[in-house]
Formats: structure tokens, C-alpha cells, sequence
């Protein structure tokens, strides 16, 4: 099964708890898609080494590809990453991010109840 979940909740239980499901998931064989919105893009950048963020780094662990990002929040991910001093002190959930994908076909548009 091919599962698209958006974190945008500006609580890290949430987000915590919306992760845990993806990892579940992950385990079981299923495609896992993560796209990051607004507030839990906000939650990483000032807790570049919390759980949140911990979490988002062990997305390899679990097979589940790099988490989408907007366009916009990929600007100021691109700042934020430059504002970094040396590269080698960004936190290893830096890797686990890419651009949201603009273009069809992304998803498998197929639905059989």
C-alpha cells in the first residue's frame, strides 16, 4: 500500500506520533511518503537536534525515501542550511530532505475499494 502522510501539526506529540505511525508502517512493507509542512519544518530548524529530528534522521533505517518539502519551505531550508557555519555541524536530518516533486505523475491516481 502506497501512503502519503503530511506533518504539519505545530505540537511535537503530534508529530512524534504521526512519525511513529510511518515507521509502523515501514516496518510492514508499505511505501511511505512524508511531506513536511510549515510548522513541523519550524519545529526542525529550532530543535536541530531534539527527537523530532532524531526521528527524521533514522528515515533509512525504515526504507522510507527523503521527506518532501514546499518549495517555499525549501528556500528557507537552503538559507538556514547556508547560515550553518561549517557543513560538517549540520545535523544528519539535513540528508533525509528534498524538494517537493512538481510534476505529474507523482502518485498512482488508481483507487479500488
Amino acid at each position: 500500500m502506497k501512503i502519503l502522510i503530511h506533518l504539519d501539526s505545530d505540537t511535537p506529540l503530534l508529530c512524534h506520533e504521526a512519525l511513529s505511525l510511518a515507521f509502523a508502517l515501514a516496518a510492514f512493507e508499505h511505501e511511505i511518503v512524508l511531506y513536511i509542512g510549515r510548522a513541523m519544518f519550524e519545529q526542525l530548524i529550532h530543535d536541530p537536534h531534539g527527537k523530532l529530528a532524531n526521528m527524521v534522521a533514522a528515515f533509512e533505517l525504515y526504507d522510507i525515501p527523503k521527506a518532501w518539502l514546499s518549495p517555499i519551505d525549501w528556500q528557507d531550508f537552503e538559507i538556514w542550511q547556508a547560515n550553518k557555519a561549517p557543513l560538517s555541524a549540520l545535523p544528519n536530518w539535513v540528508n533525509q530532505l528534498r524538494l517537493a516533486p512538481t510534476t505529474l505523475p507523482i502518485f498512482d491516481t488508481t483507487f479500488y475499494l
